[in-house]
C-alpha cells in the first residue's frame, strides 16, 4: 500500500495536505526543490513558522517510533488543517535550530541517472519524515538519516545561521560525499521513479 504523508507544525498544532498544493502524498511525489508543497512550508519558516517545531507524518507513521511526535489519528481532531500561499523558495538555508546546523540549498546533491533534469532532494522532508519504509512511494535509498531532524526546530533565512553542513547520506553531515539514490532491489525502482509515479505507484 501507498502511505500518504502530511507536515506538522507541532508548535502552532498545524497540519498540511499535499493534496491542498497540487502535490502527490507519497513522500518521493514531492520531496525535491522546487516543489509546491514543501516550498509552501519554507516560505512559512521564514516568517510565521520561524522556529516551529516540524515533521513530514506518513499515515503509517506509530506512536513512540520517533520521539514524541504524534500520528495522523492523534492529530485529527487537535491539529488545524490549513492550506498556505505556494511561494518557491530554492535558495537559502535551512537551518536546524535543535542542532545548530544549516543546509545551503543551492548545494542539495543531484540525484544518481538525472543530472542533466536537476531533481534534487530536498532535505526538510527527507530529513524530518516519520513512517518511511513501510510503504510504497517511500524514499528508498539509505534510510540511517530520515527522519533524525522530526519535531525539531527549524527556520529558513537568506544567511546561514550555525554551521553549514553538506545534505548526504552520513548521520552527522560531516562527509561532501556525493548524495546517491540506490535502487530498490525488491521494486526495482528509484526515487526518481517513485516521484514520477503519481497514482500508479502501489496502491
Amino acid at each position: 500500500m501507498g502511505q500518504y504523508y502530511q507536515a506538522f507544525n507541532m508548535t502552532k498544532k498545524q497540519r498540511v495536505s499535499s493534496h491542498d498544493h497540487g502535490n502527490g502524498s507519497k513522500l518521493m511525489e514531492h520531496s525535491y526543490i522546487g516543489n509546491d508543497f514543501v516550498g509552501a512550508v519554507m516560505a512559512m519558516l521564514k516568517k510565521e513558522w520561524k522556529g516551529d517545531r516540524i515533521a513530514w507524518v506518513g499515515d503509517y507513521h506509530e506512536e513512540g517510533q520517533v520521539g514524541d511526535v504524534p500520528t495522523w489519528e492523534e492529530v485529527e481532531d487537535s491539529y488545524e488543517q490549513v492550506k498556505l500561499a505556494v511561494k518557491q523558495v530554492k535558495k537559502g538555508f535551512l537551518n536546524n535550530h535543535t542542532k545548530k546546523i544549516s543546509i545551503d540549498l543551492s548545494k542539495c546533491s543531484l540525484y544518481e541517472g538525472d543530472i542533466d533534469k536537476g531533481w534534487e532532494l530536498h532535505p526538510l522532508s527527507i530529513l524530518t519524515a516519520c513512517g518511511n519504509g513501510m510503504g510504497g512511494g517511500d524514499y528508498r535509498g539509505d534510510f540511517a538519516f530520515v527522519g533524525i531532524w522530526a519535531g525539531d526546530e527549524f527556520s529558513c533565512t537568506t544567511k546561514s545561521e550555525f554551521d553549514i553542513v553538506p545534505f548526504n547520506m552520513e548521520m552527522d553531515f560531516s562527509n561532501a560525499q556525493k548524495f546517491i539514490v540506490k535502487e530498490d532491489e525488491e521494486e526495482g525502482y528509484t526515487a526518481m521513479d517513485a516521484m514520477n509515479r503519481v497514482d500508479n505507484d502501489i496502491e
